[in-house]
């Protein structure tokens, strides 16, 4: 939901998406962007068709 957008603003529309989780609702985001995807509560991969859980503190640490 960010690509086309510069930093300041990319950082607006994700902190509006977390505000949304935290109020209860649930937010699908589908991204390539690590910084993102670090926000999330739970992190899904996909490789070779196949789901995978990921580890959420390695991939935060590898993205800082």
């Amino acid at each position: 939901p960010t690509g086309n957008l510069d930093e300041e603003n990319a950082a607006i529309v994700l902190d509006h998406l977390t505000e949304f989780s935290n109020a209860g609702s649930t937010v699908l985001l589908v991204t390539h962007d690590r910084v993102a995807a670090n926000r999330a509560q739970q992190i899904l991969g996909m490789e070779a068709g196949q789901l995978s859980m990921e580890d959420l503190d390695k991939d935060r640490a590898a993205a800082t």
